[in-house]
């Protein structure tokens, strides 16, 4: 059964950024945390969807992690389990299904209750690790890549993207040195990609 979640402002169109990366510990949940704090202080409502709601991603505790087998099998409305935490809205949390587990069919119908949620909001965050790299979620904005110092990382996750020109967002902790031989790296390999760094 649907559920219809009213949206506050029907002609706002929110920006969705999913943020993935191509290996494990590259800090994706910390660059999306950043970014929803620098969003935040520029006044924007943002919601922060986990793609591997059910598995806990997200440090944040949610008191509704017993709804999510219930959104997740459509008795329950997706808007059930935001919490709100640091002035952003969450929805993440740990459960005994998740929604890599379910069917397309039912992951497509959490999507379209997102997309439907997500009018309440300037900013939809999708955290995406390098688990969840299926297509179900990559279709709804812009997928912004995690990188570290690492060049086989870059170099991998470059060959992985498919928009033109990718977007990486660069998560490290090294000299400035070091950072400038990194942005070189990549501007060679990918002369139109863009970087942020966090």
């Amino acid at each position: 059964m649907p559920f219809l979640v009213p949206a506050i402002n029907k002609s706002k169109s929110p920006r969705f950024y999913i943020v993935r990366g191509i290996a494990p510990h590259l800090g994706v949940t910390f660059i999306v945390q950043k970014m929803a704090l620098s969003f935040l202080k520029q006044n924007k409502k943002v919601l922060i969807f986990d793609s591997l709601l059910g598995l806990k991603n997200i440090p944040s505790s949610n008191k509704n992690s017993a709804k999510i087998s219930l959104v997740l099998n459509g008795k329950a409305p997706l808007s059930d389990l935001i919490i709100h935490d640091k002035g952003l809205d969450v929805i993440s949390g740990r459960a005994n299904q998740n929604l890599t587990a379910i069917s397309p069919l039912q992951q497509q119908q959490i999507k379209e209750s997102l997309k439907q949620l997500a009018k309440n909001y300037d900013i939809v965050l999708i955290d995406m690790p390098f688990q969840s790299l299926d297509s179900t979620w990559a279709d709804l904005g812009e997928n912004l890549w995690v990188v570290s110092a690492d060049k086989e990382i870059i170099c991998n996750t470059l060959t992985a993207t498919k928009n033109q020109p990718p977007q990486l967002v660069l998560n490290l902790r090294e000299n400035q040195a070091n950072l400038n031989q990194i942005y070189a790296f990549i501007k060679i390999l990918c002369p139109d990609c863009q970087i942020t760094n966090f």
